[in-house]
């Protein structure tokens, strides 16, 4: 599972046309990398992305350090039942 995450700043100028929310830019992220997955050869029978926008932060995102934590990729490894 590819779990897409942001910050919360709000998206503005021309990148918010193609991503209105933080939402859709973390399910984009997430789409990239298991797209990028499956090319390398990973069976796309087994992937699965998710969007959780800014709503798992792992840092503050009052400064840009925590920010820039918050803009990030998860490769989660789950049994395959």
């Amino acid at each position: 599972r590819v779990e897409g995450h942001t910050d919360n700043v709000k998206i503005t100028s021309r990148l918010a046309r193609t991503y209105p929310t933080n939402w859709e830019l973390s399910a984009a992220r997430a789409m990239n990398v298991t797209r990028y997955l499956q090319e390398k050869g990973i069976d796309p029978q087994i992937l699965s992305a998710t969007a959780f926008g800014e709503y798992q932060p792992v840092a503050d995102n009052a400064t840009p350090e925590g920010r820039a934590k918050n803009r990030r990729i998860a490769i989660i490894l789950l049994p395959k039942d």
